[in-house]
């Protein structure tokens, strides 16, 4: 009756007498949720930790329509505000929630409940609130409704070093104010709700937005976005103009404006402009500078998006990728199609790790890495097929800097949002899978510590009492939060807190080995001894899978807690069970970190 130990630690010691399986040459099956390798264990994620907040905790939401506030009455709780309320990209009913947002009276920058319906008298609307209001001061506006944040864009100033955080909807272009907790708009699209993707550049100090809808969008830092070139839009011949552009890319002192829509209404799905070097304004074929355009018309798709690469930026179409090369002539890049015949999904979807390599969601459904032959996504290559190619196209992908992981988020086939987050690690392929909503992906870094008494109270659950107060690395000032937004317009951090935007995480472990193969048939009749590191409070649900069964099958639970305080807590769970093959799952919404497992009297038939 031999012993079998299973693990995926070096640290846990091996007994000659034990046979031993590394985890690694185990399948982490389908099933596991919420899990992810690290250090040798397996441990179990963080959720998401609102990141906006106003002074009173409450999470600051993207709003759909914003309306400039003319004056407040405290004592009749009434706000006039210019525009009509009642016909909003979201009318404002009774009983709506509001937010006063920019108050120049910090307290006022909180969340009201409307008291009956508003009136509008042109020009102006009069809201009535239920919440007491502190001060008349007349400042800021007023956020109705909710959207998500589509995409995010962090901006540091050459000089100063000084980062910005602007936050783009389908209705605005929003920059977050760390000081009062509010937001200050910089953009209101002409056509509200119609966007479906900003592309936002830093290119020689200044920012470059598109959303394929409005006008090219520049800003310089201060006030607030203006159009690039002028109201008629992009100069690039003296009498043609870009009206519209797909994405941008900046590369080497060039500004690129791909997938064109020009005056006419003509549209280019294969088309690029070049700005002239280091000139951002002058996209002017004919003029003295060295501004031009190339097609990209060698097979019949369309341009997708854009990444760099060493010195190279990396063009992608549906079905090809291009490579171009900066060489300092007259015409100053060389293009040339890569031999892998791939293209490109989501303009989203495109990054570089930490070591500049890059990664995209290819067209062939998988993740690739550049120059590349073979994909890097075998181990979730089922979840990755199954994603719903309708809207394949709002995929976002980021690099994780604390973990070392590109994240893919993408929507699971029956889903029309991104609800399925992939992470895996390009040095040692390790990969897991959460189910986090992520509309758009973003960078930003913590501007202040904080203690005890100044944590959001009603989100400090969130972090888990084990904490003890506040996680010392993660509370440093400059220390680099990853950012998510969901769909109803909230920010988060990603991996900071045990909740999950104050939610319980259901996290599951499952796996199984040939465990003796190629004997047929296993016996466990003296059950298992599972491994993990100790925690202040909370358990395991053990449950096993046979290939005779057809669902889940509880064993029981295993206790994280150990009164002596040591470091690992080794746990016995008595069961008998024969199977020719079985699943194992380690199910817990605690702080669940897995070692290893030992199968003791572990019997294979016909064993003499």
């Amino acid at each position: 009756m031999p012993n079998i130990s299973i693990t995926n630690s070096v640290k846990i010691a091996k007994n000659e007498q034990i046979p031993t399986i590394l985890l690694s040459e185990a399948f982490m099956a389908d099933d596991s949720i919420n899990i992810r390798p690290r250090y040798g264990e397996y441990k179990a994620t963080r959720g998401r930790l609102p990141e906006f907040l106003d002074s009173e905790g409450v999470k600051v939401k993207t709003p759909t329509d914003v309306f400039t506030i003319v004056s407040i009455t405290s004592g009749t709780k009434k706000i006039v505000v210019t525009g009509n309320v009642l016909t909003g990209s979201t009318a404002l009913a009774d009983g709506a929630t509001i937010r006063v947002n920019g108050s120049t009276t910090t307290a006022n920058n909180i969340t009201f409940t409307v008291d009956g319906t508003p009136t509008f008298s042109s020009p102006n609307s009069t809201i009535t609130v239920t919440e007491p209001i502190t001060t008349q001061a007349a400042s800021g506006s007023v956020f109705v409704g909710t959207t998500p944040v589509i995409a995010y864009h962090r901006h540091v100033e050459q000089a100063t070093s000084a980062d910005s955080l602007l936050v783009a909807t389908v209705y605005h272009i929003f920059k977050w104010r760390d000081t009062d907790k509010s937001l200050s708009v910089l953009f209101t699209s002409g056509s509200p709700g119609t966007a479906t993707h900003w592309s936002f550049k830093t290119h020689l100090d200044s920012v470059y937005a598109t959303n394929n809808v409005d006008l090219i969008q520049v800003w310089t830092g201060t006030g607030v976005f203006g159009d690039l070139g002028s109201a008629s839009g992009v100069d690039i011949d003296g009498a043609q103009f870009v009206i519209k552009a797909r994405f941008l890319e900046s590369y080497e002192g060039y500004l690129f404006l791909f997938y064109p829509t020009y005056n006419d209404n003509s549209i280019y799905p294969l088309r690029v402009h070049h700005s002239s070097l280091s000139d951002p304004t002058d996209f002017d074929i004919n003029s003295t500078g060295d501004a031009g355009l190339k097609n990209f018309n060698s097979t019949p798709d369309f341009l997708v998006g854009s990444g760099i690469w060493q010195n190279n930026i990396i063009v992608f179409k549906q079905e090809r990728h291009i490579r171009g090369t900066f060489i300092t002539t007259k015409i100053p890049f060389r293009w040339d199609e890569e031999e892998l015949k791939v293209g490109a999904i989501s303009q989203d979807a495109i990054t570089n790790d930490r070591a500049g390599r890059l990664y995209w969601l290819a067209s062939d459904l998988t993740i690739r890495e550049i120059r590349t032959p073979i994909d890097v996504s075998t181990l979730v290559d089922k979840t990755i097929k199954g994603l719903n190619v309708a809207v394949a196209e709002f995929a976002q992908m980021t690099f994780i800097d604390i973990f070392g992981t590109i994240n893919l988020a993408i929507a699971g086939e029956a889903s029309t949002t991104n609800n399925r987050l992939i992470s895996f690690n390009p040095e040692n392929a390790d990969t897991f899978l959460t189910n986090t909503p992520v509309r758009a992906f973003g960078d930003y870094t913590r501007k202040a510590s904080f203690t005890y008494d100044t944590l959001p109270f009603s989100f400090y659950p969130d972090w888990g009492a084990s904490w003890i107060i506040y996680d010392s690395v993660a509370n440093a000032v400059g220390f680099l939060l990853d950012l998510a937004s969901d769909y109803n317009g909230d920010t988060f951090d990603l991996y900071q807190a045990e909740l999950d935007n104050g939610v319980a995480i259901t996290r599951a472990f499952v796996f199984n080995t040939n465990m003796g193969e190629p004997f047929p048939f296993k016996r466990v009749n003296n059950g298992m001894y599972g491994i993990f590191r100790r925690q202040s409070s909370g358990s395991v649900n053990v449950f096993i899978k046979i290939n005779t069964s057809s669902g889940w099958t509880l064993l029981g639970a295993m206790s994280l807690v150990d009164s002596r305080g040591q470091e690992f807590v080794i746990v016995h769970l008595p069961f008998d069970q024969r199977f020719q093959n079985a699943q194992f799952k380690f199910e817990s919404t605690d702080r669940m970190e897995i070692i290893g497992m030992i199968f003791r009297d572990f019997e294979l038939d016909d064993d003499r």
